[in-house]
C-alpha cells in the first residue's frame, strides 16, 4: 500500500512540474526583401540567393526552410511560417545534389518571370 501511494505521489509531483515547463521554439522571421529566385540546376526548386540568414527553396506553390533544427513551410513569405515534419518536405528538396550552391552562382531566375542565364565571365569557347 505505500509503494501505491509512493507512485501516485510521485506521478503528482512529476504532473506538477512538467506542466510548468514551456518549450519556446522560434520560428524563421518573415522575409521583408523581394526575394531573387535561382532555379537549382536538374531540379524543378528554386532557391533564394539574396538571403543568408537561412536557406530558403521555393517549389511548388510553397516556400520550405531549415531553420533552428526544424523544417517550416509558408504559402505566402508575409505571413507566418508553420513548423512541419520532415516527411511534408518534398524529396526533391531533401535530396539536392551535393554542390548544388557551386552550381547556382551565375543563374538567376525572378518569381513570375522568365529565367535568365547569366554566363560565367572568362574565356569564349570556340
Amino acid at each position: 500500500m505505500k509503494i501505491y501511494r509512493f507512485f501516485i505521489f510521485l506521478l503528482v509531483g512529476l504532473t506538477l512540474i512538467s506542466s510548468k515547463i514551456k518549450i519556446k521554439i522560434k520560428t524563421p522571421p518573415k522575409l521583408i526583401i523581394t526575394p531573387k529566385l535561382v532555379v537549382i540546376p536538374d531540379t524543378t526548386v528554386m532557391y533564394v540567393s539574396n538571403f543568408d540568414d537561412f536557406e530558403v527553396f521555393y517549389f511548388d506553390g510553397f516556400w520550405f526552410c531549415y531553420y533552428d533544427g526544424y523544417w517550416w513551410r509558408t504559402k505566402d513569405l508575409s505571413k507566418p511560417w508553420i513548423m512541419i515534419d520532415v516527411k511534408y518536405v518534398p524529396s526533391v528538396i531533401i535530396k539536392l545534389p551535393y554542390g548544388w550552391k557551386e552550381k547556382i552562382k551565375h543563374r538567376h531566375f525572378h518569381h513570375n518571370e522568365k529565367i535568365i542565364v547569366v554566363p560565367k565571365k572568362g574565356k569564349k569557347k570556340r
